[in-house]
């Protein structure tokens, strides 16, 4: 079973941001439209959330990736070329320089930048204090993540600039090994908990639980955002794999006197909030 405060409050205004399958989000609607300014680490060849996001709301975006550059799409459009020739091989040429052209033609523009740039702690790589200060220390910023593991590097960061945060929107990654972790960043955070989804191209521990995670914060609480989420997936979610079944999640059992307990944290959160 996954810690208590694994388990979401339940939110009234959910929507899903992102392709289908793997890449795509639930998030708070209302989180969208009262941000200011989209940070995304970690992109590939995947920008389908933040085309979307900007469908919504039109902010400025950051987006980070170390391992995207120039020479990585010179390289895929290359390889899908050569393909063409080799019998039994499949090329998508046109499809491959099509998805690199828009990818630039999206970052292009003036308030949509993407840069090469690793996240985490260490030389060669960004953090999140470098980040917020490149970008004049934004408010109202929607923070998205999915680093392979590096998210665990700034989580203190997070925490740090959290009253500059609508929500959050990132993938944890080797659960079993961090759990510790992140149930202490969620006692800290003080954005709600809104989302929990696995993803099930990621492997299960000896109890079944997934390796890797996807999780939504949200700042905004409203009084249609009652209790706890009791039914998941949520209807709007998708398997990551398609080829696969979700990953079903189980949550411990609530205890008033856990400091870790659901009806614990709300209330701490409440608290802090006055």
């Amino acid at each position: 079973m996954l810690p208590n405060n694994f388990q979401p409050r339940q939110a009234a205004n959910l929507i899903r941001l992102g392709k289908n399958h793997d890449g795509g989000y639930l998030v708070d609607k209302s989180s969208v439209l009262e941000s200011d300014y989209l940070l995304s680490f970690g992109i590939s060849v995947d920008w389908s959330f933040e085309a979307q996001f900007y469908g919504v709301k039109k902010v400025p975006i950051a987006a980070y990736d170390g391992t995207v550059n120039l020479t990585f799409w010179l390289f895929l459009v290359i390889k899908s070329a050569i393909k063409v020739f080799i019998p039994g091989k499949k090329g998508n040429f046109f499809s491959t320089s099509s998805k690199a052209l828009n990818f630039y033609r999206f970052f292009s523009k003036k308030n949509r930048r993407f840069y090469s740039k690793m996240i985490g702690m260490g030389e060669q790589r960004l953090n999140l204090d470098e980040i917020m200060r490149q970008n004049a220390n934004p408010r109202n910023v929607f923070l998205k993540i999915d680093i392979e593991g590096a998210e665990y590097q700034i989580l203190n960061q997070i925490i740090k600039h959290q009253n500059h945060l609508t929500a959050l929107a990132i993938e944890f990654h080797d659960v079993s090994k961090h759990r510790a972790q992140i149930e202490q960043f969620i006692k800290t955070f003080t954005l709600e908990l809104i989302h929990v989804h696995a993803n099930n191209y990621g492997s299960v521990d000896p109890n079944g639980d997934p390796n890797v995670l996807e999780m939504t914060f949200a700042k905004t609480i409203r009084p249609t955002d009652k209790g706890i989420v009791n039914h998941l997936p949520n209807k709007l979610d998708q398997p990551n794999d398609p080829s696969a079944p979700e990953i079903s999640l189980q949550f411990g059992t609530e205890n008033p006197n856990n400091p870790q307990s659901l009806s614990t944290r709300l209330k701490q959160k409440s608290d802090t909030r006055i």
